[in-house]
């Protein structure tokens, strides 16, 4: 995008009804062209025929359209994951995942890089760079449709904190459940953090009654910390955002993560801590396997293995589920392309807990 020309995607409908009035278009113009720039979509202004070539020329030569650049591309039968170049030369993963049903889900990234260097995820491997604004994020939903193909679903689940970047997601979620555009409602939009509790509550009362996705992954700090050393907040005080959160958007029940990992949160006692934390919460716990990163030194746990702590939950009365994981072959899991173009980037590793075999911990 040239630096000389404005955000087509950071717009909202109101912002451009107000840029289109200042010129002296009728109000009718800002939903045409916020209808060829979201719902269609349009990749140039070319396509809008409906608007007068004068106006098309104006808005050509004011705003940037169209899908990002692609850096690189992988495909499997259920997922595309691409890394799109951004403005300012970093690039950032975002992935189409069919869903079943005909149904697909569109993932994007919220910053480039990730503060949170989880153990087992390959996005905080180089670090912490930007925040996304609310058009490039909106601008990954964007090129995956035009490149890949539609979606009912948006999730910000890819590189980065959402909760890091709070106003600008709030943003790009207007602006993709406005009924002009999208039109998404936002029951098919998820939100995923590592637990920014201070995001969380800000999102609780000024976000919309999106899906919420809490990353937990231990039943307590001290594991938590050694597994996500870069979220700081106690998880008493992001279980405090979260139940706020439930009862603000009407008894929502938020989604709870917890990735596998064999040996280390997998074991009876990360069970019964699980069960102590969200007992009494409207909740549902989704147990992820783990998604080999190289150089991580994590295992995932056999089938029977995350069955058993699966049931574990179940007889302690939680909801939960077990997620078939989607896009392995193509290194869907997050930060896994990027990394992989980067040659110094090195995902950061773990020290397996041998204070009591398996599943111990200090």
């Amino acid at each position: 995008m040239s630096a000389d020309l404005l955000d087509t995607y950071e717009l909202t409908h109101s912002d451009l009804a107000a840029f289109l009035g200042e010129r002296g278009q009728p109000r009718y113009r800002a939903d045409q062209v916020f209808r060829w720039v979201h719902r269609k979509p349009a990749a140039s202004f070319d396509e809008m025929t409906d608007l007068p070539a004068a106006l098309r020329e104006e808005l050509k030569g004011a705003f940037a359209l169209g899908p990002f650049a692609v850096v690189a591309r992988s495909e499997a039968e259920d997922s595309a994951k691409l890394l799109v170049a951004l403005a300012d030369g970093e690039a950032v993963e975002c992935v189409r995942m069919e869903t079943g049903e005909g149904a697909a889900s569109l993932c994007l990234s919220s910053q480039v890089g990730c503060a949170i260097r989880c153990a087992f995820c390959a996005s905080g491997a180089g670090g912490f760079v930007r925040h996304l604004t609310a058009g490039e994020m909106v601008r990954q939903a964007v090129t995956l449709r035009l490149l890949v193909g539609p979606a009912r679903n948006v999730v910000f689940m890819g590189m980065g904190e959402p909760m890091q970047n709070v106003e600008a997601v709030m943003r790009a979620i207007a602006i993709l459940t406005d009924k002009h555009g999208w039109g998404l409602s936002p029951e098919r939009v998820t939100v995923a953090t590592s637990g920014a509790a201070g995001g969380i509550s800000r999102y609780a009362r000024e976000g919309q009654a999106t899906e919420l996705a809490v990353s937990l992954n231990a039943p307590d700090d001290g594991l938590r910390q050694q597994l996500m050393p870069g979220a700081r907040d106690a998880l008493q005080d992001v279980l405090t955002a979260c139940d706020e959160f439930t009862a603000r958007h009407r008894g929502r029940p938020v989604t709870y993560t917890y990735v596998l990992l064999e040996g280390v949160n997998d074991q009876p006692a990360q069970a019964r801590g699980l069960a102590s934390l969200l007992s009494g919460r409207r909740h549902h716990v989704n147990l992820i396997p783990y998604n080999a990163v190289e150089g991580a030194r994590f295992v995932r746990p056999s089938g029977t293995e995350m069955a058993a702590f699966m049931r574990r939950l179940q007889d302690a009365g939680l909801n939960v589920s077990l997620r078939h994981s989607k896009g392995g072959a193509i290194n869907a899991a997050c930060g896994q392309l990027r990394a992989s173009r980067a040659a110094d980037a090195q995902p950061p590793g773990f020290t397996q807990p041998s204070s009591a075999g398996r599943g111990g911990h200090p």
